[in-house]
């Protein structure tokens, strides 16, 4: 389920402007920290870590060294001795 905004820009800079929001983030943060610190370190480093990573795939160019630079087969190393197709 989604909620479509009129403003975007806005929403967020009320959202910042916030009085008592800010002040319960506040609180809340605290008292997160006070109870499981070590664990906010660890989730904070590798929400951190994950911002940085680079997800975009990355896969090698296929090479075929039995083929030519247009990709066509080179003669003798594609063929298999004794097949129906070799000649």
């Amino acid at each position: 389920m989604a909620v479509k905004i009129k403003d975007i820009e806005a929403y967020q800079k009320e959202l910042r402007n916030d009085y008592i929001l800010n002040k319960e983030l506040s609180n809340l943060a605290g008292n997160l920290s006070l109870k499981c610190g070590r664990f906010l370190a660890a989730a904070n480093a590798a929400l951190i870590t994950t911002k940085h990573i680079d997800f975009s795939p990355q896969l090698p160019e296929p090479r075929y060294p039995s083929r030519d630079e247009q990709g066509n087969p080179l003669e003798g190393v594609d063929e298999v001795p004794g097949s129906a197709t070799a000649e």
